[in-house]
């Protein structure tokens, strides 16, 4: 299993992202490295505020769910997320996890959500999200929740956690749901989408992310491309969108025609440097050609980011690039 990180960039202060959704300035750089479901479960927690879990079990949290008020049911669900982040957290340690699952708990969460109102849909989520750490079918409630429109999910912000939770999960049931969001009118929904698409498998993500690498978004087809490249094998028509991706011009670009945006130079170097991770993942010799000419750049970061993996290209024994070539 693994994680797809989603890294958002922090607006200026007083300033709106031009179009930005609820969920706020997106981009996905794509980190794929060993985790668990536990990542999964812990976006949900801004639905229900700054809550803290009281000390009840699994099943007494589970009961006050479904039998007590508002207040009481959000701390419950809270505490809810927060033991099953904890178990998975010391199961992953490989100590004994602090609160015991009983066999029958997967699918009492199961029956929970099939009781939960059907209009109630941050709770239906935040059940699904519980259950895919617990259970393969959660999967099937989160993308239940892909079906939501617009009146039940203003500016996507469930759709959005229901997709990336599914890119963690990493189920192919969910690879053609996610693909369909590749042509929303929403950009974070589209970026998000071609960020979980990372991690679903069958052909049919490869063909989206593809497709995605035309979109009129840099954020989303830069997130396609370095999606592209986390398949297996990876996906070498991503090359030009990254080579794109290394260069300050095409961030200045941006932000020519939406001034909110690429604003930190900070937020601009970093995505630079994932860039070269991604067409460096491809380990074709025109790809590391071009990350070679930014050994020069005036970034520092770019600079130490492209000495990095050279180096490391260099002690997994391939030559740096030019060398050994006519």
């Amino acid at each position: 299993m693994s994680e797809v990180q989603i890294q958002i960039s922090d607006p200026v202060e007083g300033e709106e992202e031009a179009g930005q959704t609820p969920y706020g300035n997106l981009w996905v750089p794509l980190v794929v490295v060993p985790a668990a479901i536990v990542i999964v479960i812990v976006v949900v927690f801004a639905l229900f505020g700054s809550l803290t879990g009281e000390e009840s079990s699994l099943s007494e949290n589970l009961s006050t769910v479904m039998a007590g008020g508002k207040n009481e049911r959000d701390q419950a669900l809270f505490g809810l997320m927060r033991q099953v982040s904890e178990n998975q957290r010391a199961t992953n340690d490989g100590e004994e996890p602090p609160w015991p699952v009983t066999t029958d708990f997967p699918q009492r969460v199961r029956d929970a959500a099939d009781q939960v109102d059907a209009e109630d849909h941050e709770v239906r989520l935040a059940l699904g999200l519980l259950l895919a750490s617990l259970d393969p079918s959660g999967v099937d409630l989160l993308v239940e929740m892909l079906a939501l429109g617009d009146a039940e999910d203003p500016g996507g912000a469930l759709r959005f956690k229901a997709i990336h939770n599914l890119g963690l999960v990493g189920d192919g049931r969910a690879t053609g749901p996610v693909a369909a969001f590749l042509t929303s009118p929403d950009e974070g929904l589209r970026i998000v989408a071609a960020g979980a698409l990372a991690n679903l498998p069958g052909d049919g993500a490869r063909k989206a992310l593809r497709e995605a690498l035309g979109d009129p978004s840099l954020d989303v087809r830069g997130t396609a491309a370095m999606a592209l490249t986390l398949l297996d094998p990876p996906d070498p028509g991503a090359a030009p969108i990254l080579m794109d991706l290394t260069r300050v011009q095409v961030y200045e670009a941006v932000r020519m025609e939406a001034p909110a945006k690429y604003t930190r130079s900070r937020d601009v170097s970093r995505f630079r440097i994932q860039a070269l991770g991604a067409l460096a993942r491809l380990g074709r010799e025109a790809d590391w050609a071009h990350i070679e000419t930014l050994k020069g750049d005036p970034d520092a970061n770019v600079v130490d980011a492209v000495l990095r993996l050279i180096d490391q290209r260099s002690t997994n024994g391939a030559p740096p690039p030019g060398e050994g070539q006519e």
